[in-house]
């Protein structure tokens, strides 16, 4: 990456390039990551919680998945944090039928997604199809 190439050339004059900087942006991507984790996995409390949520449950998950495909860098922590938010939903009964459902949304797309949400969403279909 960009940043990784700076790093390499400029790391030994702190007063160009300071490392904190790298790190900071890092942590702060991670962090971002987490949060669209946790706020999808709040969506999933309930059965009705989650009817009620689907549109923003998958806003969330197209987030995470443009993470995904455009941050490389990020892409074992994504993959690991949308992991957990479909695990913690098969953890209850509805959460299969709940998860078919919304695999066959993304393959179907909406009115309101980009090109790009469009590319994502099959990238995240392909990508946990099992």
């Amino acid at each position: 990456s960009d940043l990784k190439q700076m790093e390499k050339h400029f790391k030994a004059y702190p007063e160009i390039y300071s490392s904190s900087w790298n790190s900071g942006i890092v942590k702060n991507v991670e962090k971002e990551i987490e949060r669209l984790g946790h706020r999808a996995s709040t969506y999933l409390r309930s059965h009705h919680t989650a009817k009620e949520n689907r549109d923003n449950f998958r806003r969330c998950f197209l987030d995470m998945g443009h993470v995904l495909v455009e941050l490389l860098w990020f892409k074992n922590t994504t993959k690991s944090v949308m992991c957990d938010v479909l695990e913690y939903c098969l953890s209850d009964d509805w959460g299969y039928s709940f998860l078919f459902e919304f695999g066959h949304c993304l393959q179907r797309g909406d009115e309101s997604d980009t090109e790009v949400d469009r590319q994502v969403a099959q990238l995240i279909v392909a990508e946990f199809s099992h």
